[in-house]
């Protein structure tokens, strides 16, 4: 069966939740709306994004969206001009290693695509799955590149930022470990460290480290 490593996007990848932030706020501001509080957004996370839009403000959705898509394209140098230091070779060793790789996101495929061609990376990732409506979908999704890769779960490890990522990754049956690097936090440490994942990572390097001590080992394994 397949090893495989699934990531998040948004605080895992890259520091995109500024970028988000500012793209809602323009997308009210075009609309002629008053701007809903940071709190108030990040509580409706989970959701993509014309979810998220549907909770907040239901009579004005697919406008704040279609405006939100505009902004997030637009802001998107000035925010999140690439993705973070080191990500990269990551991604690139696990690919070299025969693993499989995925990309398991909340974030609506319009605004996914956007970032991925962006930074150049779409070509990286054997599979995509993107956010739902009306909540977290990742558990299923993590299970349908599961399925369509022939993956071990007990061989395939999810790496996300927030809490919740460690609970989709647990329902979906495979391992979670929690990316800590990202300047801008939705979880605390005392929140992730109660949800026991395998492993919290403070830096791109600690992850790099441990990642190819896993690489190194499953090939001594499989020889």
């Amino acid at each position: 069966m397949e090893n495989a490593f699934i990531f998040d996007f948004d605080g895992t990848i890259a520091e995109t939740i500024p970028l988000s932030l500012a793209a809602i706020r323009a997308a009210y501001a075009d609309n002629g709306l008053p701007e809903p509080s940071k709190r108030e957004v990040v509580s409706n996370f989970g959701a993509n994004e014309l979810g998220m839009f549907a909770k907040m403000t239901p009579e004005r959705a697919e406008s704040l969206f279609e405006s939100y898509v505009n902004q997030y394209r637009a802001l998107h140098a000035k925010y999140s001009p690439e993705p973070f230091d080191g990500i990269g070779g990551i991604l690139r060793k696990i690919k070299g290693a025969g693993w499989k790789l995925g990309l398991v996101t909340g974030k609506h495929p319009r605004t996914a695509e956007a970032s991925l061609g962006f930074y150049g990376i779409r070509d990286m990732f054997d599979g995509i799955r993107c956010g739902g409506l009306n909540g977290s979908v990742k558990p299923e999704n993590i299970s349908s590149l599961l399925r369509e890769w022939g993956a071990d779960p007990k061989r395939t490890w999810y790496v996300g930022d927030v809490a919740q990522d460690v609970l989709d990754a647990r329902a979906a049956g495979i391992r979670p470990l929690c990316a800590a690097w990202a300047k801008t936090k939705l979880s605390d440490q005392a929140e992730l460290e109660a949800l026991r994942p395998e492993a919290i990572f403070g830096s791109i390097g600690e992850f790099e480290a441990w990642t190819e001590r896993m690489l190194n080992s499953c090939a001594k394994v499989n020889k």
